[in-house]
């Protein structure tokens, strides 16, 4: 079972992508309906990382993912992943129980330092409960 990143800049992907790896498996989903077809094809839980916004088509998308991943499994590890840092998107990751990680503009300065260990940070927490909830197995017919 991996990690579903939700990611509409490719560019963004393959870089966080790489981070993550480093800890978890990881799915990545470049828009909304992509990530809702990956969970719809698996009865598993996840765990899920979003960007915020994902794309005019999806503004605040990433929140709209991370509530279908909630409802599925209330202690699922979620994050929210930003490039600017508001109230009402901190408030709303906040009611889900998600992790609101922000790349500031001071980070960039120092090569993104905080930013990449909050990512680390949040790929162990996923690969500690994914190593916890381990997929199910099909059940064998009785004989």
């Amino acid at each position: 079972m991996p990690l579903l990143y939700v990611e509409d800049d490719l560019t963004v992907a393959r870089s966080v992508g790489r981070v993550l790896a480093r800890d978890v498996d990881v799915v990545v989903a470049h828009s909304v309906d992509e990530a809702k077809r990956l969970l719809e094809s698996s009865a598993e839980p996840w765990c899920c990382l979003a960007d915020l916004d994902l794309g005019p088509q999806a503004p605040r998308g990433g929140l709209d993912v991370l509530r279908i991943v909630r409802a599925r499994d209330p202690l699922a590890p979620l994050a929210v992943l930003t490039g600017h840092d508001e109230v009402a998107a901190r408030d709303a990751a906040a009611e889900l129980s998600a992790v609101y990680i922000v790349k500031a503009a001071s980070d960039a300065a120092r090569g993104g330092a905080r930013f990449e260990d909050g990512l680390h940070h949040f790929g162990q927490v996923a690969a500690r409960w994914i190593r916890v909830h381990p997929p199910s197995r099909p059940r064998k017919s009785p004989a």
